[in-house]
């Protein structure tokens, strides 16, 4: 179908973008597309600024996509499976920097395949364990990664999690087997050749690893603890099953156990680098990174013609980065994105591809700024959150290159780009919660080693914390934070919430207030504030009694109601829950909300 057309193209427009691009798909064209290379004309290190090159040019992608394919149900054309799996690459490019527009999309994303595609938050009908849970039940779990303790979210993936009781059974020695590997909202097909368990039935357990990730949550917890297959390769379920046994030092041994197997046998780049989140890379591991990405000839300039393959291209850059600490391995892959960009920018737009395995080579990029390689598409394994930092205010201004990424430390080198002091804003997120030292130095050669410290300071971390520094202009910094007195997070614990968009104001004066609770303890006497948004003044509060916890995986919520707020106040409204922090609390950081009317 495609010869044809292709060749006629050949003949009378062989210039055309689109037919050379075409025409390098099809392996008829060897050479690369003409490319109007960028200039460092700042003077930025190479690494910085072609960092901010590949990381654009991936972003400009993924922002075309939303404003020529999204449409008002969230959806992007390819039906909701497909668009799944498109989306979840999508998450680590918005806590690499703040970026609206994708942010949005993928909310608008995650509410419309919730409502429009699933059922109480999986497929539907009965299908196999791959495309029921393409159908968006792991898909809507991204967003407690986004938009960290939003109810909606959380409660979105509790119901995802909570069908597992159909899907499973136990066996007579305690551990658990899925029934199938058939399943969806009616049950299970146990029926000849579909009754069977198998390792990929982890993907219906996917959800789950993103609750407990989150809180630790007791349902999903006992299904993937005493699942059979749990272990049967890395991933979150894999993780999570690691997490809730408290073994360390036998997850780390695991872990590099599972890496020298990877790596031995040459097989899969980015879940060997995912298992390097757990354990550090030790003295044997490098002759084997250096040489699994060596055999792959990425690293001789060639590029994939399938936009499948690139994740794998920036993944054996990231090995040899890895095995040599030498950052300019790092620079070529983003030179090699920025090529491969070039090179297939019409046929991942204006082609309107399928939006099912097209992710973009930006694993080198998310690596770098937030610590971790943090989301991927189901079918190739979700990973266990392991990022260590996000950036919320000014994130698109710098480059980052996390060097430490630990439970007690976190260090990273910063660029910025802009002429005057830069206030950088971010967050933390695998650092245990306690008291740190956070230190800021230059780092005027470019080494990655501290010089002068610029500022010094004790902070307190907990999960999600922000934070903010004032970067010099135009010159290298390192932010480091080493623990003081830190101990492993609690989980445990009652988790108040309130959301934005669950704020009623009805006839301009009568506020409804859904309160949440999100965690696994009930929540007690909680005091519910309201403020007016431009005073600062009190205007009402009431205490709630009680809210259960949701340990069946059933919203479980208080409903408030105040009167006549419009003659205390003005277009602006605020609510605060336990404003003094009297109550314990799993995460303060979904305790207020606003509204303006």
């Amino acid at each position: 179908m495609l010869f044809h057309p292709l060749n006629w193209l050949a003949r009378f427009a062989p210039e055309e973008r689109a037919t050379m691009e075409l025409m390098g798909r099809v392996r008829w064209r060897k050479e690369n597309l003409p490319w109007a290379e960028p200039k460092n004309e700042a003077g930025a290190p190479e690494w910085a600024f072609w960092q901010r090159e590949a990381f654009k040019d991936c972003k400009s992608i993924i922002h075309w996509i939303i404003d020529h394919r999204q449409v008002e149900t969230g959806e992007f054309g390819g039906v909701w499976g497909d668009d799944t799996d498109m989306v979840e690459y999508w998450t680590d490019y918005v806590l690499s920097a703040e970026d609206p527009k994708i942010s949005n999309a993928l909310r608008r994303f995650w509410d419309g395949v919730y409502r429009d595609a699933l059922r109480d938050g999986v497929s539907r009908t009965i299908r196999d364990n791959l495309h029921s849970y393409e159908e968006g039940m792991g898909c809507i779990a991204h967003q407690l990664l986004l938009d960290y303790g939003d109810p909606i979210a959380v409660e979105h993936t509790m119901r995802a999690t909570s069908h597992l009781d159909k899907w499973m059974a136990k066996n007579e020695d305690g551990t658990y087997r899925f029934l199938s590997n058939y399943q969806g909202y009616g049950g299970v097909w146990t029926e000849g050749n579909f009754g069977k368990d198998e390792s990929r039935n982890a993907l219906m357990l996917i959800p789950g690893g993103y609750l407990v990730w989150y809180n630790r949550h007791p349902y999903p917890a006992k299904y993937i603890s005493g699942w059979t297959l749990n272990r049967a390769g890395p991933g979150i379920v894999a993780d999570a099953s690691w997490f809730l046994s408290n073994d360390e030092a036998g997850r780390k041994a695991w872990y590099a156990g599972k890496a020298a197997e990877y790596l031995k046998a040459a097989r899969y780049a980015h879940q060997t680098n995912c298992l390097f989140h757990h354990t550090p890379v030790e003295e044997e591991h490098k002759p084997l990174l250096l040489n699994f990405a060596a055999k792959n000839d990425f690293l001789k300039g060639n590029l994939p013609d399938y936009a499948g393959y690139s994740p794998s291209m920036t993944e054996h850059w990231w090995m040899a980065y890895m095995a040599s600490g030498d950052a300019k391995y790092l620079v070529e892959s983003y030179k090699q994105a920025c090529r491969f960009i070039n090179n297939q920018r019409w046929l991942y737009t204006e082609a309107q591809p399928s939006t099912d395995r097209i992710p973009l080579p930006k694993t080198t990029v998310i690596r770098a700024r937030v610590g971790a390689f943090v989301t991927e598409r189901g079918g190739h394994t979700n990973t266990w959150p392991m990022h260590g930092i996000s950036y919320t205010k000014n994130g698109n201004e710098v480059a980052a290159l996390v060097t430490e990424n630990a439970e007690k430390a976190f260090t990273v080198r910063l660029y910025p780009f802009a002429g005057q002091p830069l206030p950088l804003q971010f967050r933390l997120w695998r650092l245990w919660p306690g008291r740190y030292k956070l230190t800021l130095s230059k780092d005027a050669n470019d080494d990655g080693q501290p010089e002068e410290a610029l500022e010094t300071r004790e902070v307190e971390v907990d999960r999600g914390c922000f934070q903010e520094v004032v970067l010099p202009p135009g010159a290298c910094a390192i932010l480091r934070l080493e623990a003081l007195a830190a101990q492993p997070p609690v989980f445990d614990l009652p988790d108040p919430a309130i959301a934005a968009r669950e704020l009623v104001l009805e006839y301009g004066d009568h506020l409804h207030v859904t309160v949440h609770n999100l965690g696994t303890q009930p929540v007690k006497n909680l005091k519910v504030r309201i403020i007016d948004g431009f005073s600062g003044k009190i205007v009402e509060e009431k205490t709630i009694a009680q809210i259960p916890a949701a340990l069946d995986l059933t919203p479980q919520t208080a409903l408030l109601e105040f009167q006549n707020l419009n003659a205390y106040t003005k277009s602006f409204i605020r609510v605060e829950l336990d404003p003094e922090k009297e109550q314990p609390d799993l995460n303060r950081y979904n305790n207020t909300a606003e509204l303006k009317y």
